[in-house]
């Protein structure tokens, strides 16, 4: 269904009721209807399901709606990229929005690197507001991979990713009984060790980080998710990542291995980066003490 539109704008939801309002009629005021929105309800117990079949029935812009049992936002993206035959996905969170020119901007930049397959899709800025970005600006609009972009010329913050669907499709994030989180860049980061990105200095997408959002709970949220945390570290300790970035996941991974248990231990076992992880156990387990004091 909606296959022709070029863009899923895929949005993982979890008692959202009331901010999905804003991103809704941000999506009906784009300039270009080449898109399809696409909303996983992770199992609210809000009004979200009456209000989301309230607006297809509207009939303003073509949605797609699913609703799953609470898993986390990860299992709800993988849900619904496994559902997208789309050519692009554009993650959009469920208590933000876009300018109205984001899927325009979108298509019209891909027009340019469609053709080459080593290209995963195009990063934009996300902002706080249409002049004031979110993180670091780009080091130059270029192509190269995110390793290169984000982590060796050190850019941070969030971003705004669009991918090829298919190469989502290929990738999905771990699923671990019990957890309810893992960080997106261990998709993002497993991309990046095969394919390049388009990096453009254009705010496309506009932030309201929330209270009780991912972004403000994340650090209880990963030590209560210690395999997601294991996992996600031991992605990034392989020979494409630079050498402080290998030690300090090493660092992590160890950490999080002492938040665990010994089922966890067992599921986020790793042959990677076995040396660089033995040197810096010592390190990881002071980070473990400091954060069990500070969070738990």
């Amino acid at each position: 269904m909606y296959e022709d539109k070029l863009i899923a704008v895929l949005t993982p939801t979890y008692n959202r009721a009331h901010t999905l309002p804003k991103l809704y009629e941000s999506l009906c005021e784009q300039t270009s209807g080449n898109f399809v929105w696409v909303v996983v309800d992770d199992g609210s117990d809000d009004n979200t399901g009456e209000y989301i079949k309230k607006i297809i029935d509207d009939g303003n812009i073509p949605i797609i709606y699913y609703h799953k049992e609470n898993a986390g936002k990860h299992t709800a993206l993988n849900y619904g990229i496994e559902r997208t035959d789309n050519e692009l996905t554009f993650i959009v969170d469920s208590d933000d929005y876009l300018i109205p020119e984001a899927v325009e901007t979108i298509g019209e930049n891909w027009k340019q690197f469609r053709a080459n397959k080593r290209i995963a899709g195009i990063s934009f800025l996300k902002g706080y507001t249409r002049e004031e970005q979110v993180g670091d600006k780009f080091s130059e609009e270029c192509v190269c991979s995110y390793i290169e972009m984000r982590l060796k010329r050190k850019v941070g913050g969030d971003k705004a990713e669009v991918f090829r669907t298919e190469l989502l499709k290929e990738r999905k994030f771990p699923e671990i009984k019990g957890e309810k989180f893992i960080g997106e860049d261990y998709v993002w980061c497993d991309i990046g060790k095969y394919y390049d990105m388009v990096w453009k200095n254009d705010i496309i997408y506009i932030c309201e980080y929330l209270e009780d959002g991912l972004t403000k709970s994340g650090r209880a949220m990963r030590i209560k998710c210690p395999v997601g945390g294991m996992l996600n570290s031991a992605m990034m300790l392989t020979k494409e990542f630079p050498v402080y970035f290998r030690i300090k996941k090493a660092i992590l991974y160890n950490c999080y291995y002492y938040f665990s248990d010994g089922k966890q231990r067992k599921a986020g076992k790793t042959e990677k980066g076995k040396i660089i992880r033995f040197i810096t156990a010592p390190a990881g387990y002071l980070l473990y003490r400091y954060w069990k004091k500070k969070y738990l």
